[in-house]
């Protein structure tokens, strides 16, 4: 770890990722609002904190310590937030892409199939099956 993360760049960075998640895959319509409810949980968790550390009348009861554990966790919180960002492009591409084409084996998912698939890894999984 570098010997110091600067805070305000951080939460710049993860702040903006969030953002252009909620604009890029913020769905209209008859959604439940995931990706939203995702965001905001995220930002109350990880983001409000290194907020109140930015104001300049705010002390850390824990001095710099409290400042430096913030500031890296504020690093990885924005990161995980460009990696979900990321993880959505990909998502979306993956989606266009097969829309605009046939299925390679003709097969579509149905309901019953899917169902017998979560069952099957349950088993498996709470069974104590590893692959390796």
């Amino acid at each position: 770890m570098p010997a110091s993360v600067n805070l305000a760049w951080w939460l710049i960075v993860g702040l903006a990722a969030a953002g252009a998640v909620l604009v890029r895959h913020g769905q209209t319509g008859r959604t439940v609002g995931l990706t939203l409810a995702y965001v905001v949980s995220f930002f109350a968790l990880y983001w409000l904190a290194p907020l109140m550390y930015l104001l300049p009348w705010f002390q850390s009861p824990f001095g710099t310590y409290g400042y430096r554990l913030t500031a890296l966790g504020t690093q990885q919180a924005s990161i995980a937030m460009v990696a979900f960002l990321a993880g959505a492009e990909v998502v979306r591409f993956n989606r266009r892409s097969t829309h605009a084409r046939e299925s390679r084996t003709g097969r579509q998912v149905t309901l019953k199939a899917a169902a017998q698939w979560c069952v099957t890894v349950g088993a498996a999984t709470s069974s104590g099956w590893r692959p390796c």
